[in-house]
């Protein structure tokens, strides 16, 4: 019996089957990256690098044109679809030079009914523009303590 066991030893390469845990890797401690621009860089670029969405979400209206602009929209992108439309049937290869595509997508009406909506509620007594500016406010009195170390100086003094 002692004599088999010390046969498969001998014919098994132990080296080959030892368990070995790999030595841990520390991993290097990346800085975070920052994804935004801060608060002031954000809506300094929206203010002065506007988006047509942006624009809507900003302008001040009142209650009653945020109810009615969000339907002129949908006339106005049914009106574009129906020229697009026009156009295809007219002359296809023109209209596939002019417009880059192919053939006319179909526009979804009701997605694009509540994402005006939602824009232009934003519009509503100017909520988007109070808000940005108070958050500029707030950022720039912040960066003012900061540097000063408290001492009290004013942080609007450079702005006006």
């Amino acid at each position: 019996m002692a004599d088999k066991k010390e046969d498969i030893k001998a014919k098994l390469d132990t080296d080959k089957l030892k368990r070995s845990i790999p030595p841990k890797k520390e991993k290097p401690v990346k800085e975070p990256v920052v994804v935004t621009q801060g608060a002031i860089g954000m809506v300094t670029d929206f203010m002065f690098n506007p988006t047509r969405d942006s624009i809507r979400s900003a302008t001040v209206i009142d209650r009653m044109q945020g109810r009615f602009f969000p339907q002129l929209d949908m006339i106005n992108l049914m009106f574009g679809y129906y020229l697009e439309m026009a156009c295809y049937r007219e002359n296809p290869d023109y209209y596939a030079e002019a417009f880059e595509k192919e053939y006319p997508e179909h526009p979804n009406p009701m997605e694009e009914l509540m994402y005006r909506t939602a824009q232009w509620q934003r519009s509503v007594g100017g909520k988007t523009m109070n808000e940005g500016l108070e958050i500029v406010k707030v950022e720039k009195e912040a960066q003012a303590q900061e540097d000063d170390y408290g001492r009290g100086n004013d942080p609007w003094k450079d702005s006006e």
